[in-house]
């Protein structure tokens, strides 16, 4: 459970849904959605590998964590095949996972682009606010690092761990609809 979902919000004060804020610019359009906690499950997984497999295997056949690995491997020795920076201009000033880079460029290996619905931490002081009950920063859907807006989509949910912002260590979620749109969800975004 995350403090942003139905649960999470039942055990803290009443955390209302953030607008989003974030400036347009055009030709760069932000993700095709809008977070709403009370529409997406969030399904844990123990590492960001697991979180990407599971989210690669909802849409393409035959995939497995130990050829994601390798992927994964691969990207990692490359210098040249990831980035830091986030697609959208809007979201730069945001902060990442240190293991996100990795993740949209393997991604991109399996033609698809990744979506991280996560906290709008601009610094390290920003990083706890989501386990705050008095004081949470919005939790938006935004483009991960690299080129994106070109290929079917993948969505991920990140965390940041309270206290790991130097480190910039989180939990791994696969984002999954729920409620009303799900069925249009599966129409557009499964194999």
């Amino acid at each position: 459970m995350h403090p942003s979902s139905p649960k999470g919000r039942n055990k803290g004060l009443p955390y209302g849904i953030q607008g989003d804020h974030r400036k347009n610019f055009p030709g760069i359009p932000q993700p095709p959605i809008v977070y709403n906690a009370a529409l997406h499950m969030w399904e844990p997984h123990s590492t960001p590998l697991k979180a990407l497999t599971s989210a690669l295997s909802e849409q393409l056949n035959d995939i497995t964590e130990t050829a994601v690995g390798e992927r994964l491997d691969t990207v990692k020795k490359n210098d040249s095949s990831y980035t830091n920076v986030l697609y959208h201009p809007a979201d730069r000033i945001l902060m990442i996972s240190e293991f996100e880079p990795y993740l949209s460029a393997v991604a991109r290996t399996y033609n698809r682009n990744l979506i991280v619905v996560s906290p709008c931490a601009e610094n390290a002081q920003h990083w706890n606010l989501i386990w705050s009950t008095t004081c949470r920063i919005p939790v938006l859907a935004r483009w991960s690092t690299g080129r994106q807006d070109d290929l079917k989509p993948i969505i991920l949910g990140f965390l940041p761990l309270y206290n790991e912002s130097s480190a910039r260590k989180g939990l791994w979620y696969v984002i999954k609809p729920y409620g009303p749109r799900a069925e249009e969800w599966i129409t557009l975004w499964k194999r």
